[in-house]
C-alpha cells in the first residue's frame, strides 16, 4: 500500500489497516523512527481523574 504526505504533514492510513486493527476515530498513536521506517503504535491513555482516584 502507498499513501501520500499531505499538507499539514497528514498521512491517510488505508482502510484495510484501520479496519483490520480495529482503530477508532481520535485513536492516539506513539510515533517513532525504526531504521528508515516511521512506526505508529496505538496507545491508550488513562484520563487523569481516574489516576487520582487510584491514589
Amino acid at each position: 500500500m502507498i499513501t501520500r504526505l499531505r499538507p499539514k504533514n497528514q498521512v491517510t492510513i488505508p482502510s484495510q489497516i484501520v479496519n483490520g486493527m480495529n482503530l477508532k476515530l481520535d485513536q492516539l498513536f506513539a510515533v517513532s523512527i525504526d531504521g528508515h521506517a516511521i512506526k505508529l503504535t496505538p496507545v491508550e491513555i488513562e484520563p487523569s481523574h481516574l489516576r487520582r482516584e487510584r491514589k
